[in-house]
């Protein structure tokens, strides 16, 4: 398929246990490695994978963001044979402050970590406009910053955040324009009528901006205190829909 110019993308939905990073991060492997066999070369999962995004005040131990990045070690050596690219979302504490961060790693290199501007919960720190930095990481000097552009052998692709996707200000436009594709992670509460309605939001955008948009959301192992998760996932090409996870489906999925 690489060599005609296609991209197999897969948006993977895992079953969450909240705050147990060690699990989630078992969770991820399992499902990197199914979808291995279908042979997908990009697999996107929901923002703060590795934590669960309804943690809440627990954001603020610092114990929590170590255990996030003792497991992305983990996950990363465990995946080093894997050729697929992977996105995970996760806490990283940088110079003192928390950022709400997706990771992208392959083959056990850690190729960067976009941070959230727009981030909803309090407890994370909002980067400066265009802010970039390297950093050691696992052992790694790591770029991270907003705006990033990741390339693969067949393939380049930005990524985002649903607080980004839906803002009025479409601050993912010049982004979504940097690569082929945009990988969106999210957490999206559950409301009446709004998975149809985000479901054409994120189809136009995609053909508005003649992308391919690949877009992961938690499921229901989120904390049901304030609201409830239905696992959105969708695959979208120049704003067709290639394929789309059900509301509320109970079984791990991969779409």
């Amino acid at each position: 398929m690489p060599g005609y110019g296609f991209v197999r993308v897969c948006a993977a939905v895992p079953r969450l246990a909240l705050g147990d990073c060690a699990e989630n991060a078992a969770n991820h492997a399992a499902f990197v490695k199914k979808a291995a066999k279908e042979k997908a070369q990009l697999i996107v999962f929901p923002k703060l994978s590795l934590t669960g995004a309804t943690c809440g005040d627990l954001f603020r131990q610092p114990s929590l963001a170590k255990r996030a990045l003792f497991a992305l070690k983990g996950l990363v050596s465990k995946l080093a044979l894997k050729n697929a690219v992977c996105v995970v979302g996760l806490p990283v504490l940088l110079e003192g402050r928390l950022y709400d961060a997706a990771c992208v790693f392959q083959k056990g290199r850690l190729l960067g970590l976009e941070l959230n501007t727009l981030p909803e919960n309090y407890v994370f720190s909002v980067p400066e406009k265009g802010f970039s930095c390297s950093f050691k990481l696992l052992n790694q000097n790591v770029l991270c910053g907003t705006d990033l552009v990741f390339r693969s052998e067949n393939f380049s692709f930005t990524v985002g955040f649903d607080s980004e996707l839906l803002s009025p200000s479409q601050p993912l436009s010049k982004r979504a324009a940097l690569g082929e594709m945009i990988a969106v992670v999210g957490a999206v509460p559950e409301l009446a009528g709004s998975f149809n309605k985000f479901r054409n939001t994120a189809s136009s955008l995609s053909g508005l901006w003649k992308r391919g948009l690949v877009f992961a959301s938690s499921a229901s192992g989120e904390s049901s205190t304030d609201n409830c998760y239905a696992g959105r996932a969708f695959v979208f090409e120049k704003g067709r829909l290639l394929s789309g996870r059900k509301q509320f489906q109970a079984e791990d999925t991969l779409t």
